[in-house]
């Protein structure tokens, strides 16, 4: 068995050890095979980026609203909101509806009216008292004040689920919308993941963006390869060209980069990629620079590809972070500098990239381009890389045990580790597997 090779002093060398699992990333997620773990990530992403866009676009609205007092909606108060965004007066009262701009989402799509006169408490009774009435609005509206809290009303998601699913049963769009988020994340109550997608959808049929973008997005996971596939990416296109951010989001990192619902499309994933990355989703920058890198789906331009990258990682995106110590040993998009390269895997490492994880610990490991050596730290980052199913931290860890590298010889762990890796079709995990000590060891157990 060879003993752990550490990095060659030779500066060309290092793509032996980075590029091998590490800048070839470029092209690959620019070409993307259907890989499972892969499409797991890129949902969870998107997944978590719907809630944050949802409850983020609402606290901006709120904190620009109560610049102006006091605010409120009703049918019965003779003032009005609109679910296309237009401005609301009250007779005799406030000043007229404030319009939020920038990703959309079915919280930034309404409007209030501003009353000075009407406290918090005296808001949040009248809605209520309406809501009870029938009154579809004023439910949507209480529940988006309980949602995020507002002067002085805390947050209550319990109740916010409450006066939303109120406002769903009557109809209102935005609040189908709204009520199919909470049940299918669990907020609020618990997870009801087919009642979250019959809200959805009756949401999406009335042509309101966010839930057709919802819709779209929660059930083109379990539609893959179904008749109902290309309904999901239909509503996702038309939630898309409306500016909804979760479904620029969705068609480029999911649909048409990883062929999920839809035949892989590297131009069409660059052009829904650009312009959820213009709204600022992170996954969509890193996506973008890969392609811009590659040149796959748009004009290579690797100076724009390193701009994306550098933007998502000041949002802590690990896997920009990566890409950009790829870069910095290589010398692609940016000055070769291994002393930077090392410092964005260490960061992408610490951010929680099983990939750059592996790659921080060979550098510990050898102790090379600028890096003192730590063993014990390199196996330390070798098992993060591990746990987190990565093939090259797998193979480092074994090797660590093989050869006593920063913990103790442990055959039996080397064996583990190296059958993990080998289960993942990495070449020198199998071949590890017929050196004589690991023979020994399987043959042991």
């Amino acid at each position: 068995m060879p003993q752990f090779s550490q990095p060659s002093r030779q500066p060309a060398a290092i793509g032996l050890i980075i590029l091998a699992a590490g800048l070839s990333a470029v092209s690959a997620r620019a070409d993307p095979a259907s890989d499972e773990a892969t499409r797991q990530s890129m949902m969870a992403d998107m997944q978590a980026s719907a809630a944050a866009n949802d409850r983020a676009n609402f606290e901006s609205q709120q904190r620009q609203q109560a610049d102006a007092a006091r605010y409120s909606s009703s049918g019965n108060s003779g003032s009005s909101a609109s679910s296309s965004g237009a401005s609301t007066s009250a007779s005799g009262a406030g000043t007229g509806g404030y319009r939020s701009s920038g990703p959309r989402s079915v919280v930034s799509t309404y409007t209030f009216t501003i009353h000075h006169q009407e406290s918090p408490a005296a808001l949040v009774s009248r809605l209520k008292a309406e809501a009870t009435a029938g009154n579809a609005l004023s439910a949507f509206n209480l529940g988006r004040i309980l949602y995020t809290g507002f002067d002085g009303i805390p947050r209550n998601d319990a109740s916010a689920r409450h006066w939303f699913g109120q406002a769903a049963r009557l109809g209102h769009p935005g609040a189908q919308s709204q009520f199919g988020h909470m049940l299918h994340d669990g907020i609020g109550g618990p997870v009801d993941a087919a009642g979250a997608l019959d809200w959805l959808k009756k949401s999406a049929d009335q042509d309101d963006s966010y839930g057709q973008a919802l819709y779209g997005f929660y059930s083109i996971s379990a539609v893959v390869g179904d008749a109902q596939a290309p309904e999901a990416v239909g509503h996702l296109t038309r939630a898309a060209d409306k500016g909804e951010l979760v479904a620029q989001a969705a068609l480029g990192t999911v649909v048409y980069a990883l062929g999920v619902g839809a035949p892989a499309d590297k131009t069409l994933s660059a052009h829904y990629s650009a312009l959820a990355a213009a709204q600022g989703h992170a996954g969509s920058q890193v996506q973008l620079a890969r392609l811009l890198l590659s040149g796959h789906g748009v004009a290579m331009d690797e100076a724009a590809g390193v701009n994306w990258l550098r933007k998502a990682a000041a949002q802590n995106d690990s896997d920009a972070m990566a890409l950009l110590g790829q870069l910095a040993f290589t010398g692609k998009g940016m000055a070769h500098d291994n002393a930077v390269g090392a410092l964005w895997f260490k960061r992408a490492a610490d951010a929680g990239n099983p990939a750059a994880a592996g790659q921080w610990a060979q550098l510990l490991l050898g102790g090379d381009y600028g890096v003192a050596m730590d063993e014990a730290q390199g196996a330390r980052y070798a098992r993060i890389s591990a746990e987190k199913g990565d093939a090259n931290g797998q193979m480092t860890l074994a090797r660590c045990y093989y050869n006593g590298n920063g913990v103790a010889v442990d055959m039996n762990q080397a064996l583990f580790w190296f059958r993990k890796a080998a289960a993942q079709g990495d070449a020198g995990g199998q071949q590890a597997l017929n050196d004589p000590k690991m023979v020994a060891a399987a043959r042991a157990q």
